[in-house]
């Protein structure tokens, strides 16, 4: 009967919740990271003296999922005891109802305000008419199948960075590995508007959102967005190395894309790595400077860290015009 009443309202969702303690809920959410088309939030309880701080391993929070249908909630029901028992806790009381059906991507985009990170103004379509300053780098980008609106922390962070390395850097081709809404590779063609952008990501929803993104950003010349699986495949791999390059994915696959990400860093070129856990950071930075990469900044934002690091410049470059420099100096001495 539950199975019909679902396929009989397809628009509706499920939402389980559960109660545990801060680190309880770190296991949980590092366990349900890898599943598909789920949202998590979570909320720290309060007591008598205010909230309570998440950095605390034993603050209770409360944790909530929404889910697509029933049998994912019974499935990830199952995960969560079976997690708990490993650990040794006691399972958590798991409660699920449905939720009405309702347009998710419309109320989502309504319940997200514009926001100014440094210098860009993110606003979605609802908020054309707020007045913004005319020195503000301004995109707008609409919630929905992409992910990319300027409101998660890795976001957020990619943008700080990359206003940054604008102020230091002047680049001319940038490759935004994961490009979601393509958010970063528009930000970085607006922040600099003789850089030539390229975008990928391997979900086609995403590739046409940054396409359609780009166009109503009036940054569609600057560059491309494309579907493609892997860094070495077309186009990816013509043309030079790039000199700016942002991947905003997850830990274990860039790990697993640093030799190539590291062959398509030019000499010298500026790398963002986001999607990183804190305490996954480490392994992914190692990985990196046994490439022939320095660090050159760590930024947290919560849970989240970003890497910004720089490959090393040519040295045999360096060495030639030292030597020539060097003969210069003796033919004047001579």
């Amino acid at each position: 009967m539950k199975a019909e009443l679902m396929n009989a309202e397809p628009a509706s969702a499920i939402a389980l919740s559960y109660r545990v303690r801060s680190l309880e809920a770190d296991t949980y959410e590092q366990a349900l990271a890898a599943w598909p088309d789920i949202v998590l939030a979570r909320l720290p309880l309060a007591d008598s003296a205010g909230w309570l701080s998440q950095a605390d391993p034993d603050c209770p929070v409360d944790c909530r999922l929404t889910l697509p249908s029933l049998s994912v909630a019974q499935q990830i029901k199952a995960l969560i005891e079976v997690v708990a028992e490993l650990k040794g806790w006691p399972a958590p009381a798991i409660h699920i109802e449905r939720i009405p059906a309702r347009d998710w991507v419309a109320h989502t985009a309504n319940s997200l305000p514009a926001l100014q990170i440094g210098r860009f103004w993110l606003y979605g379509r609802q908020w054309r008419h707020l007045p913004r300053a005319p020195q503000l780098w301004a995109l707008e980008i609409d919630a929905g199948l992409a992910f990319g609106t300027g409101h998660h922390e890795t976001t957020r962070g990619c943008l700080l960075l990359m206003q940054m390395m604008a102020k230091r850097h002047r680049l001319r081709r940038l490759l935004d590995l994961g490009c979601g809404s393509g958010v970063l590779a528009m930000a970085a063609a607006k922040s600099q508007r003789r850089l030539h952008y390229l975008g990928f990501d391997l979900d086609r929803d995403s590739v046409q959102v940054a396409r359609s993104n780009a166009r109503r950003n009036g940054v569609a010349a600057q560059g491309r967005f494309v579907l493609a699986s892997q860094l070495e495949r077309r186009p990816m791999r013509d043309g030079k190395p790039y000199d700016c390059l942002f991947a905003n994915i997850l830990a274990e696959p860039l790990v697993a894309l640093s030799p190539g990400i590291a062959r398509r860093t030019a000499p010298g070129g500026q790398l963002v790595l986001a999607g990183l856990l804190r305490e996954q950071s480490l392994r992914v930075e190692r990985a990196y400077l046994a490439r022939g990469f320095r660090l050159k900044k760590r930024l947290d934002d919560g849970q989240w860290r970003l890497l910004w690091l720089e490959k090393a410049p040519r040295v045999r470059r360096r060495n030639r015009e030292w030597q020539r420099e060097r003969q210069k100096l003796r033919q004047r001495g001579g």
